[in-house]
């Protein structure tokens, strides 16, 4: 098994030195900040051809969390069945959200991160430092706590670079 390659460590690193549910958190009041300054219809755009729309990249934040959570309650409970890793542009052009509002999407976002929430805060510090093997790499529950919020920064970060500029500027 491989340790954690850059491309997560990367998200990793993102995370401000707090404990996980107060991260969690923060992310969660940024991530509602920025969208509730964007308007519906301008979740449609994308800043460059073949780049998620915003729509699907507040999917795509809402799935991947999922899965990442998913893991950490498997390897918490001492699961120790190797699970699969997941294409998440596969999972971005087959997710059909052109129907889903704004509203509807922020409210599937914070159930699933209430969701994860009560995960993480019912874990004791030894289930957080339990591991497990998903894609070839072996992690433990606080990590992908850990990754979550840095996943989460990071295309917060992108939309702020990316998408607001072209956005504020028409």
């Amino acid at each position: 098994m491989k340790e954690l390659p850059p491309f997560y460590q990367r998200y990793v690193d993102k995370v401000p030195d707090l404990p996980l549910e107060e991260a969690l958190d923060k992310g969660k009041t940024k991530l509602f900040e920025l969208f509730h300054s964007i308007s519906d219809e301008q979740l449609n755009f994308s800043y460059a051809e073949d780049k998620w729309s915003l729509r699907q990249l507040l999917m795509h934040l809402i799935d991947s969390e999922r899965i990442f959570a998913y893991r950490a309650a498997r390897f918490c409970r001492g699961d120790k069945t190797p699970l699969a890793g997941f294409d998440e542009n596969e999972y971005a052009s087959n997710a059909q959200v052109a129907h889903l509002s704004k509203k509807f999407l922020l409210q599937m976002y914070e159930i699933n991160r209430l969701n994860t929430v009560y995960l993480f805060r019912s874990l004791s510090d030894e289930e957080l430092q339990k591991s497990g093997s998903s894609n070839g790499l072996v992690m433990k529950v606080e990590t992908l706590g850990k990754l979550i919020c840095g996943h989460e920064r990071h295309h917060l970060e992108v939309i702020n670079e990316r998408y607001i500029p072209v956005l504020t500027s028409t």
